[in-house]
């Protein structure tokens, strides 16, 4: 069930997106809390905000990156490098523990990179019911969640953790890595971050396009996913 609110300042987009995430965290019973952080520029000031909230007790999480474009980690194009700046190297700052996350190495070839995190993330899910407790996600004007884009091969990858894509050409980045359409599914709480009008679009297909399948619009795997929230910001106001 897709439960989708409309906000007009980003204070107030912030702070709901921020309640969502310390309200999943606060209430699972599991040993280690899996969040999944996606890239793109809208989550980084909840990200931002996520390493100042005292609130929240961080000794039980575990972050995961969603997908990674296959540059280096230290390229301005990585997501790792953009978390990193936004949440988890001032969180190390403020609470002097270097958080554990989870990412695709890039420094190997994409293959055995998506090996070693699919690894990493068996690990880390064993026994679980869910992959992620929480999982944040944003959707790219063409539907593409993750690195998963229209009329990929890697929408069918039903048996692995990850997978290799490639972005269409339009994007600068074209070689990916990530997470499967079957660990999405499998997340127990899905966030999902949107700002800007270009976006709204995305919200009405959400609302009202039963008839779209995945492959042309791989956003739509959501509407049948239990526990969804939508936060849109309709426009990148103070």
């Amino acid at each position: 069930m897709i439960q989708i609110q409309l906000f007009e300042h980003k204070i107030a987009f912030e702070k709901a997106s921020l309640r969502v995430i310390n309200d999943s965290i606060k209430s699972s019973k599991q040993a280690t809390f899996l969040m999944g952080l996606s890239g793109g520029s809208t989550p980084f000031p909840i990200y931002k905000a996520l390493s100042e909230a005292a609130e929240i007790d961080f000794s039980s999480l575990i972050f995961a990156i969603t997908d990674e474009r296959f540059v280096p980690e230290d390229h301005p194009d990585s997501n790792l490098r953009a978390i990193r700046e936004a949440l988890l190297e001032p969180l190390e700052r403020r609470t002097g523990i270097a958080p554990r996350v989870i990412s695709f190495n890039t420094n190997l070839d994409r293959i055995t990179a998506a090996q070693e995190y699919e690894k990493d993330l068996t690990t880390a899910i064993q026994e679980r019911e869910y992959t992620f407790d929480l999982l944040i996600l944003g959707i790219g004007p063409d539907g593409h969640i993750a690195s998963l884009f229209p009329h990929s091969p890697a929408l069918k990858e039903r048996a692995k953790l990850t997978a290799i894509s490639e972005a269409p050409p339009a994007f600068v980045v074209r070689e990916r890595l990530t997470i499967t359409l079957p660990e999405i599914e499998k997340s127990k709480e899905i966030l999902v971050l949107l700002s800007g009008e270009t976006k709204r679009s995305i919200v009405e297909k959400l609302q009202e396009a039963p008839d779209m399948d995945i492959d042309t619009f791989p956003a739509i795997i959501l509407k049948k996913h239990p526990r969804v929230s939508v936060h849109f910001l309709a426009e990148n106001q103070k």
